[in-house]
């Protein structure tokens, strides 16, 4: 039986998240201001797809969101749409005009004009389904986060500790990061991403993750993810992704 102490201390470090999930492209039919993946980006009058600062060729259209989501998971504030180089694959924040998060206050969809972003990574238009749960860290990094943890699982499962870790966490009503998701923890692929604004030097707030969705085909490396991250002094961007 799972170790009482192993839950409550997963209940205590659970947060919650926005979990984002792509849907049949056949079943919405999309607003210009929706949550989505690919297709045609949010653009307003005298926009233009932007282009690699590096390769000059357009930026791909990845995926817009919104600032946030009340319980109801009705969204509200600015509108944020993310373009990338799959040309260039553009790993951090050093490599910015290789990627972009384009923000528009206030979004509405009679306010949308069509523009032409690349279509390199051909990712397939999609909607979302987005739903809320609890998370707690990916286990393989639960050693830097909290030790104690991490040994009780590997003296509970010698031999299959993740199982162990999994089993708790639902039991403490959690599941550990594995789809795109905002808020909560990442769902990490070679060590913890972390960003300071260009700006104002300031410690950047871990906000969105994108994994890759294969059924989409949309594709970080060799099944990486993308995480964003958001300065809340002055509203900049930060970027890194990893891939196996």
């Amino acid at each position: 039986m799972t170790n009482e102490a192993l839950i409550r201390t997963l209940k205590e470090l659970k947060k919650r998240a926005l979990l984002i999930i792509p849907t049949d492209p056949s079943e919405i039919e999309l607003k210009k201001t929706d949550t989505k993946f690919g297709g045609a980006p949010y653009a307003e009058t005298g926009d233009k797809c932007p282009v690699c600062a590096a390769c000059g060729e357009k930026l791909t259209f990845v995926f817009q969101f919104r600032d946030n989501y009340d319980m109801d998971l009705k969204p509200s504030g600015p509108l944020h749409v993310f373009y990338y180089c799959f040309g260039c694959m553009p790993i951090e924040t050093a490599d910015e005009g290789q990627w972009l998060v384009k923000t528009y206050k206030n979004p509405e969809s009679a306010k949308f004009v069509e523009t032409s972003p690349n279509e390199t990574m051909e990712i397939v238009p999609s909607g979302v389904t987005l739903k809320r749960d609890f998370v707690v860290p990916a286990f393989d990094f639960m050693c830097e986060l909290n030790s104690e943890v991490y040994d009780l699982c590997a003296e509970l499962s010698p031999d299959d500790p993740h199982t162990a870790y999994e089993e708790a966490a639902k039991a403490a009503g959690a599941i550990a990061p594995v789809c795109s998701s905002m808020g909560g923890y990442q769902a990490v692929v070679q060590a913890l991403a972390a960003q300071d604004c260009p700006h104002c030097s300031k410690d950047m707030d871990f906000f969105v993750q994108i994994q890759s969705e294969e059924d989409i085909n949309l594709m970080w490396g060799d099944l990486g993810v993308l995480y964003l991250f958001k300065c809340h002094a002055d509203g900049s961007f930060g970027m890194e992704m990893q891939c196996y």
